[in-house]
């Protein structure tokens, strides 16, 4: 198999769909080559991500409706995401469920990157797909719609939709999307991201069962290790990040808060191709750009959260990075 795959059980929420369609689903399935009894006996089983994407392509093609994927995302319940929907749900609030999903999403697919990008008043849940990995524009849509949908379960309100970027094309007609998340949708973007307000998240209760989210966090963290290893470059980045606003952070502290020596860590980051400083750059590249983009926070501020201990400090090192000084490029982002 390859190693690229996506939770078996969310096939049953694209055949829910397609049977609400009319549409005969075993037969494309089984031109996908996907067995849907094996996957009502097997729902925690793997499916290759190339077989996913075909049954994508042919379900659209099926429906004749680029905007299937937010059909699909309202057929899918928590037991859908298995222990990991479990775990969902038992967070004390929304914004602890969101950075369990982010922590957690190779056990729904892990055909992509994702994280959770920060401003002082709103959550961004970005999915990147890895390069060289074909995933289909409708299995994001239906993510980001079984999101919203489980969300609403919760509060009955999507008014903590702040917007949504999306990276595929302009469709011919927008309002299906408009009508999931809301009037500020932007396609073609330059990543798939779901921006939420911070408060909305933070504030509302979910089920808050602090034994039920310990033991679905166990359950989650074995099915992943049954299947896959997390690369440790993406493991540094998220310690990165959550120490960044601290001040720059070492070597030495990351390797001790993953637990390991410096030294073993750097040739765990080697045999990846990767180097800790190069890390460390690019977090601070990707928050920089965003913080600038997304916030109002002055240039110090900025300056404090990326670890730097002086605002020229940062304005050297982004001149480095991108050709032009921070204010240049949040004044000319902001003529965009």
């Amino acid at each position: 198999m390859s190693q690229y795959t996506t939770l078996a059980s969310w096939t049953l929420a694209i055949v829910k769909a397609l049977t609400r369609a009319g549409i005969d689903a075993v037969a494309l399935l089984e031109e996908s080559e996907i067995d849907l009894e094996d996957i009502k006996q097997h729902p925690e089983a793997r499916i290759e991500i190339t077989k996913m994407t075909q049954l994508w392509h042919l379900a659209e093609a099926a429906t004749n409706n680029p905007a299937f994927g937010l059909a699909v995302g309202k057929c899918v319940n928590p037991l859908h995401f298995r222990a990991l929907g479990m775990l969902i749900m038992s967070c004390k609030n929304l914004a602890e469920a969101f950075n369990k999903i982010s922590e957690f999403y190779s056990a729904v697919s892990n055909t992509a990157e994702v994280r959770l990008d920060r401003t002082p008043d709103k959550i961004g849940f970005v999915i990147q797909p890895l390069e060289g990995v074909e995933v289909s524009t409708l299995a994001i849509d239906a993510f980001y719609s079984s999101i919203i949908e489980l969300c609403d379960q919760v509060l009955n309100d999507r008014s903590f939709v702040a917007s949504l970027e999306l990276t595929r094309a302009q469709p011919e007609f927008s309002k299906p999307w408009k009508e999931s998340f809301g009037e500020k949708v932007m396609f073609e973007a330059q990543q798939n991201c779901l921006w939420m307000h911070r408060q909305h998240l933070e504030d509302n209760q979910v089920l808050s069962n602090p034994m039920l989210a310990m033991h679905s966090e166990s359950a989650v963290k074995a099915y992943i290790q049954s299947f896959e290893t997390s690369p440790w470059s993406k493991k540094v980045l998220q310690i990165i990040q959550q120490e960044l606003v601290t001040g720059e952070p070492s070597l030495n502290t990351v390797s001790q808060t993953l637990g390991i020596s410096s030294k073993t860590l750097s040739r765990k980051l080697k045999d990846e191709g990767a180097k800790y400083r190069d890390l460390l750059e690019q977090k601070r590249k990707e928050l920089s750009v965003l913080y600038l983009r997304e916030s109002d926070l002055a240039l110090t501020e900025v300056a404090y959260r990326l670890g730097f201990s002086d605002v020229s400090n940062f304005n050297r090192a982004f001149k480095r990075w991108f050709g032009e000084t921070p204010t240049e490029h949040r004044t000319g982002s902001a003529s965009q």
